[in-house]
């Protein structure tokens, strides 16, 4: 992913990849049995589900910063950054103010906010005075749950160990799934807020966030 003069463009982007995910979760729910590779398919899914979301986080701040403008023409930026190192330094120094830029005006990947996490999203977009924070203040609120589970189990599916088990499984009653034994169980069953599974619905409410953000 990358920047883009328009906000929209940034959406593209990110939907590209969320249609791809959408069409092999949809494949996985009409399968008429789970097999392995289906299930090693959705823990895929979910650990590229949440890269994409922090990737259009990172990518989003930094469009906004560099003063590019939503799909109906609004700027959310009085004061747009000259590329894209100083748009990104300005997050970085919200969340480690110490950080520093290297000789070249980049920087390292380390010192970069967790883009993952909606709340970081929106605090660097006010203390930088981006009038947009508002806007992924409704998305919080509105996709609590979903930024809630979809960490705990994208952790699991990368870093398969007993505690990452255990905070996965912790929530399955949450989805309505008291008889699960693994985390792939819950994330493969009927979803209680639509008409698919959890799977298909945390890919299609990421989209409707992409969607809301760049309109």
């Amino acid at each position: 992913m990358r920047t883009g003069r328009n906000l929209q463009k940034v959406g593209s982007m990110a939907s590209k990849g969320l249609m791809r995910l959408h069409r092999r979760s949809m494949e996985i729910q009409s399968e008429p049995k789970v097999t392995r590779e289906a299930e090693r398919a959705a823990a895929y899914i979910v650990i590229e589900l949440l890269n994409l979301w922090a990737s259009f986080s990172k990518y989003y701040f930094i469009s906004t910063a560099l003063g590019a403008r939503s799909r109906s023409g609004l700027g959310y930026t009085a004061s747009p950054s000259p590329n894209s190192n100083v748009a990104l330094g300005l997050a970085i120094v919200v969340e480690k103010p110490k950080a520093s830029a290297r000789p070249d005006g980049s920087w390292h990947r380390r010192d970069e906010p967790d883009w993952h996490n909606p709340h970081v999203l929106q605090r660097v977009l006010e203390k930088n005075s981006c009038s947009n924070h508002h806007i992924v203040d409704n998305i919080i609120s509105g996709s609590a749950d979903l930024f809630r589970t979809l960490p705990v189990f994208r952790n699991y599916f990368a870093h398969k160990n007993f505690q990452t088990y255990q905070a996965a499984m912790t929530l399955a009653p949450s989805f309505g799934v008291s008889v699960a034994r693994r985390p792939v169980d819950v994330i493969l069953a009927p979803a209680l807020s639509g008409p698919n599974i959890v799977l298909v619905e945390w890919v299609d409410e990421i989209q409707i966030a992409v969607d809301y953000l760049c309109y």
